[in-house]
């Protein structure tokens, strides 16, 4: 191989001359089949898009022309070869994977490419995605140019800030999944619909209204100054893309998930839960309910085979559609008796816990915007007594709720992060002689920085004023409930802990804080202000 160099021939100043109006000088030498090489003027038509990665450009001649392209030499060779649409398509699915194997997203803060358009010349031909206009279509899901224009201006995350970063993969997977003229088993496609239904995991919701709100309400907190029609807009395209992109797990992978799951529960499969139950009632949550998470209806399965408080087959439908067509719809748990007083509850929970734990020490200030704060468990699945209200008049389950459970949720670096805090916390209490010997230790027992969770009884144990940071804590919830006392719980919950589960050709990650243990993921209710 012979690159190019200074001292490289050149060709003679009269035939330069005579061309100079035809050519532009470039580099030149001989590259070996695999050798990277950089484009220059690379703002042509060709057969296939050609992915650019915008960063610090090299300029070249004159100043008007940079390299900002690094592409094996036998692409180009295969893209000046082909000569029919379906060889083009498979030149640049390698590229897009080529791309995402060896380059990784995070290095690609940028990227551009010729034409949003594939090579057929109509909708019908296309694979993926089409240009009408200002109009890209992809997998059926339509991007505006309204939309469009939102993602291209998005604000920078926060490193705190999941769901901002989640919006930013979402937003560079979109650029790379242009790339690609074939439908939707590419790499790009693929991992764009994995983003997108990890938005809506990130905000949480059973039903379509419900999950698109959650997520305008977040861009809203990113975007204030952007008008609600666009939000809604851009909230509902995300949705589309996780529904069409990804119509959920098969029937008969969910079942294998289940039983997975309920295996590293350390839970036994009760009988009356054939593989027919589960189907049919699998079928009911995606049919019936319209219910589009499939670790919603995972966990339902899941929680009906615990140790203890089994549910029966008979009443899991029952509490589903308790919690989807009830709950949800009116906006408050169990043991509340209107949604004026959930939000009563919310606020002086929230406001007990943020402001207790500043007044133990200024350290814990720092997670104030960090907690997120939801009601699950029974509460959400079934009424506390037959008094309880039934706005929508459904069918109640046989299942009464025993108490009312908050998971205060922390990402997993501000769990640890929490725990070293409050480690140090029970370290100064016992320096300043304020707590006992076995208190202490009792304490540091609950202190795990490798565990998924916190519990009440940990609080039960923390000083709080004249008592401890439990009572406290139910003390100023028991005005908003009919739950006594003893029967208001919360925990700190660590979220993201993730499960791999692999079933036959299906392979996913259980995300979003599954915990082995007395608190469930879903379903849940998240606060209201």
């Amino acid at each position: 191989m012979w690159p190019f160099t200074k001292t490289s021939p050149k060709l003679p100043s009269d035939v330069i001359d005579t061309y100079v109006n035809a050519y532009t000088e470039a580099l030149f030498g001989t590259y070996h089949i695999y050798q990277p090489v950089t484009l220059i003027n690379s703002n042509v038509e060709t057969k296939a898009p050609i992915p650019m990665m915008y960063g610090t450009q090299t300029e070249v001649g004159n100043g008007n022309l940079t390299i900002n392209s690094l592409i094996p030499i036998f692409v180009l060779k295969m893209i000046d070869d082909i000569g029919d649409q379906s060889d083009a398509e498979t030149v640049v699915g390698y590229l897009v994977d080529g791309i995402l194997t060896f380059s990784g997203i995070g290095n690609l803060t940028k990227l551009r490419h010729l034409k949003w358009a594939a090579l057929g010349a109509s909708e019908e031909a296309v694979g993926l995605l089409t240009k009408q206009g200002l109009r890209v279509v992809l997998g059926g899901v339509e991007f505006t140019s309204g939309a469009l224009g939102f993602f291209a201006n998005f604000v920078e995350c926060n490193a705190n800030d999941e769901f901002c970063k989640n919006v930013k993969n979402f937003i560079m997977l979109l650029q790379l999944a242009t790339l690609s003229v074939t439908a939707v088993d590419t790499v790009a496609s693929l991992a764009l619909k994995t983003s997108a239904k990890r938005i809506v995991e990130n905000v949480g919701g059973a039903t379509e209204t419900e999950i698109i709100q959650n997520v305008k309400n977040r861009l809203k907190t990113l975007h204030p100054n952007e008008s609600d029609a666009l939000l809604q807009e851009v909230s509902s395209t995300i949705y589309r893309t996780s529904i069409v992109l990804n119509s959920g797990l098969p029937v008969f992978t969910i079942i294998a998930v289940v039983k997975k799951l309920i295996n590293i529960r350390k839970f036994v499969l009760r009988a009356e839960y054939t593989e027919e139950v589960m189907k049919n009632f699998i079928n009911y949550c995606k049919n019936e309910l319209k219910i589009t998470d499939d670790i919603l209806t995972e966990d339902l399965l899941v929680i009906a085979n615990r140790n203890a408080k089994p549910i029966s087959a008979i009443d899991l439908p029952k509490q589903a559609n308790y919690y989807i067509n009830e709950v949800l719809k009116r906006g408050f748990p169990a043991g509340i008796s209107s949604k004026a007083n959930y939000k009563s509850f919310c606020n002086g929970s929230k406001n007990y816990v943020i402001e207790t734990l500043g007044d133990l020490d200024d350290e814990f200030i720092y997670f104030e915007d960090k907690f997120e704060f939801f009601v699950k468990g029974s509460s959400v699945r079934a009424p506390r007594t037959t008094g309880d209200p039934n706005i929508n008049n459904v069918e109640l389950p046989e299942w009464r709720a025993g108490d009312i459970e908050t998971d205060i949720m922390l990402d997993e670096n501000n769990y640890r992060l929490f725990i070293q805090k409050m480690d140090n916390y029970v370290e100064s209490l016992k320096k300043s002689r304020k707590i006992e010997k076995d208190q202490y230790y009792k304490l540091k027992e609950h202190l795990n920085p490798n565990g998924d969770f916190i519990t009440y009884q940990f609080f039960e144990l923390l000083p709080s004023g004249s008592t401890d940071f439990t009572t406290g804590y139910r003390n100023t919830c028991k005005q908003y409930t009919s739950f006594p006392a003893d029967k208001i719980d919360f925990a700190i919950v660590k979220k993201n802990k993730i499960i791999s589960v692999s079933t036959g050709n299906y392979a996913r990650e259980v995300r979003g804080g599954k915990i082995v243990g007395k608190y469930d993921m879903k379903p849940k209710l998240p606060y209201i202000e």
